[in-house]
């Protein structure tokens, strides 16, 4: 196929929330009059299909497009992945995950907190879902906006003193209030980073615009019974089917001051600076089950081929990787059998990318 031989530019996905936002990426994507809605994620080069409750009648929610690829006219980029797998993902890759790239990778402009939520580990995922895949998730900040006067903040971890027996009582009387207050609450800037492995509380806070890479369900547990802006949820949109001592039993009591927190989930990445630099951003201990890097190219450089696909999604600047044109907030589909993965940055400029990788194998 010759699609193969090259990145492949994927169409952004836009994806229905239970949250509100979207107006950001109304902006970068050239919307006119951009505002805030339902559709506040793009999810990027996705093969994985939307878990929405009540919206089971949109069996392509999630899917990402390609546009006259091949001699295609706008196909999910999943059906070209199956057509012939080992071209796409990889011989070793797929040898372990079968025709599924092990990755999802969105952009998030959330309008409003979402609601409290954590997500099953692998273990969790496949006892309460049968999916050998839970959602650990890497979160790099990217931007972000005032909303009702405040700056944007995440809520992450559980504090010293909660326990299992607190949480409960706390969901069970839905105290809401009561559930903020066992979290941190974390100011966030452009260049910070974020690792969320299974199990662990958190909610992206209002006015964040951040990437998202993680693992390829959309496995969310949400013990908030009604979102920040009203809107209720069903029992099935909370625990997913699990039940609510199951969903309680998913989440992760490990408590953490926020010292501990910042030497274990939460980094920088230097977005803001200047000069060529190449940074790997999900350090081993994190414990993240794909890689995310960092590029800033400001003459040539290339990715590194290593028999592995990889989602690239260009941050600033305009250029071409592998010959294909880049520019602010372009998505790319780089498979497995591409050679060519040079950058090149148009004279003057200064191309900046997040590559985001599976698991090695």
């Amino acid at each position: 196929m010759a699609i193969v031989q090259k990145p492949v530019a994927v169409d952004p996905t836009r994806v229905w929330r239970t949250y509100f936002g979207g107006r950001m990426l109304d902006a970068v994507y050239g919307v006119e009059n951009p505002e805030d809605g339902e559709y506040p994620e793009s999810w990027i080069a996705s093969t994985v299909k939307a878990k929405s409750p009540g919206r089971e009648h949109i069996p392509d929610e999630g899917l990402s497009r390609v546009s006259a690829a091949g001699g295609h006219v706008s196909v999910s980029l999943k059906s070209l992945i199956e057509e012939d797998p080992a071209a796409f993902l990889g011989n070793k890759h797929v040898q372990r995950f079968g025709n599924d790239p092990a990755l999802l990778v969105k952009l998030i402009d959330s309008a409003e907190r979402l609601t409290i939520q954590a997500h099953p580990d692998r273990k969790d995922s496949m006892r309460f879902f049968n999916s050998p895949f839970g959602k650990s998730e890497f979160w790099v900040i990217l931007g972000g906006r005032e909303i009702d006067g405040e700056e944007p903040y995440v809520l992450f971890g559980f504090k010293p003193g909660v326990t299992k027996q607190k949480w409960r009582r706390i969901f069970e009387a839905q105290d809401i209030q009561g559930m903020i207050s066992c979290l941190h609450k974390i100011p966030v800037q452009p260049g910070d980073i974020m690792a969320v492995p299974g199990g662990i509380p958190h909610a992206i806070g209002p006015g964040c615009f951040l990437l998202e890479a993680q693992e390829p369900t959309d496995l969310t547990l949400r013990p908030e019974r009604i979102t920040p802006k009203g809107r209720v949820l069903s029992q099935e949109a909370c625990h997913l089917g699990a039940g609510f001592d199951a969903m309680l039993e998913m989440f992760d009591y490990t408590t953490y001051t926020l010292e501990e927190l910042k030497g274990s989930f939460i980094g920088t990445c230097p977005l803001h600076k200047a000069g060529e630099m190449s940074l790997s951003l999900t350090a081993p201990k994190m414990g993240m089950p794909f890689r995310v890097n960092y590029h800033a190219v400001s003459g040539q450089d290339g990715l590194k081929a290593d028999d592995s696909f990889s989602i690239v999604l260009c941050l600033e600047g305009k250029g071409s990787l592998g010959g294909v044109p880049l520019a602010p907030c372009a998505a790319l589909f780089v498979p497995a059998e591409v050679r060519d993965r040079s950058i090149e940055a148009d004279p003057g400029k200064t191309v900046k990318l997040l590559e985001c990788l599976p698991e090695a194998t």
